[in-house]
């Protein structure tokens, strides 16, 4: 499925699952907003 074009919001993401989805996201296409309580362990880029 293509995202391209999309942007997602991606909450708890800095680890676990919800890292894996924004990933997952980000591999079909989507910007990504990432957002968590722990902003040390959220990716950058």
């Amino acid at each position: 499925m293509s995202l391209q074009g999309k942007t997602a919001l991606a909450a708890g993401a800095a680890k676990g699952a919800g890292r894996a989805i924004a990933f997952g996201l980000a591999k079909d296409g989507a910007d990504i907003v990432i957002v968590d309580l722990n902003q040390e362990k959220v990716p950058k880029s």
